[in-house]
């Protein structure tokens, strides 16, 4: 298997998921402005944790196996429009999903590390939180994972959405008669 990436396709999917990295890193962004995740470390930490995604998810899409594991017309479809719709929708997200998988995130972090990364933000005392800049990328990839499961679900739904509505479309065609081949009506009868 190989896991270098064509360069071309590597290059285009870095500026797309660039766009999209920083649409759906926008709202997480406005919050940490808002609170106390503004000094340098923070920015710097969360940047990282954006690109660390962007690069990762380019990569992934420019293996030379990944047009063959993922179909265009199945589910590379459903995950091009929901990566799309996502980042497109991410300023409304940023008054509900967003701001609940940040609570979320920040409550593993405070979990896993002993701090309390969130009563800190929120006290106003973000900076007095030890190694700013490591919990910070933690706490970025943690939530990036969660909207990228996020964007997976809505990928699993529009794909069995389309699925259905092409197996009806394909019934539909039958039942009037687009079926009709040499005499034969809907799916093989006779006239």
């Amino acid at each position: 298997m190989n896991l270098w990436p064509d360069v071309e396709v590597f290059q285009r999917q870095l500026f797309a998921w660039t766009i999209r990295g920083a649409c759906c890193a926008a709202p997480s962004a406005f919050w940490a402005l808002l609170t106390d995740f503004s000094r340098p470390a923070h920015c710097l930490a969360m940047a990282a944790g954006v690109a660390t995604f962007v690069v990762v998810y380019a990569w992934i899409n420019a293996l030379p196996g990944y047009s063959w594991w993922v179909d265009p017309d199945g589910l590379g479809w459903a995950l091009r429009i929901a990566a799309n719709t996502r980042a497109a929708l991410a300023p409304l997200m940023a008054f509900g999903p967003d701001l609940w998988l940040g609570f979320g995130a920040m409550e593993v972090v405070n979990a896993v590390s002993g701090a309390t990364v969130g009563h800190a933000v929120f006290q106003g005392h973000a900076g007095d939180m030890p190694d700013l800049f490591g919990w910070t990328y933690v706490l970025t990839l943690l939530q990036g994972g969660l909207v990228s499961v996020t964007i997976g679900l809505l990928a699993a739904g529009l794909w069995l959405a389309r699925g259905l509505w092409r197996k009806r479309e394909t019934a539909l065609r039958y039942a009037f008669g687009a079926g009709n081949v040499r005499g034969h009506g809907p799916i093989g009868t006779k006239n």
